[in-house]
């Protein structure tokens, strides 16, 4: 998708309309408020990675020996060791934060759905986990 300039202009044209568009309906017409901030904040995104994904195709045609060294670079064995183990790391940490929010949530008496939500999602994180460990096992 970084590749393709005409679908990046048009993924950044819908981001800033949903951008000004949603901080628009907050500010001047006072609609719901959850509802068109999650609409501006969809549009920043938006922008956000089209605008990177601009910039680096304008930048690799106009350096394309660049483009060469970061793909080399990419798939070399050290820094695929290297994204691997910072993978594991990661999700190491994140299953340690969802057990600190789950405490702190109970600790501070928060409604039970709020508990399972949390709970949920860390279940989910630690499934997911597995699976992708088994699939790239057996891939490898």
């Amino acid at each position: 998708m970084a590749q393709n300039k005409t679908w990046n202009i048009i993924l950044l044209i819908m981001g800033v309309v949903c951008m000004i568009g949603g901080l628009y309906a907050i500010k001047v017409i006072e609609l719901n408020r959850l509802l068109f901030s999650m609409v501006a904040a969809v549009g920043i995104v938006l922008l956000e990675i089209t605008v990177t994904n601009l910039t680096e195709i304008f930048v690799y045609r106009k350096y394309p020996m660049e483009k060469k060294k970061k793909d080399i670079e990419f798939y070399d064995e050290r820094n695929s060791a290297i994204r691997q183990k910072a993978s594991e790391k990661t999700n190491q940490t994140m299953l340690f934060i969802y057990s600190f929010i789950i405490f702190t949530l109970l600790f501070m008496n928060a409604d039970l759905y709020i508990l399972l939500l949390m709970a949920c999602a860390m279940g989910m994180h630690g499934v997911l986990s597995i699976i992708y460990f088994n699939y790239f096992e057996k891939r490898m």
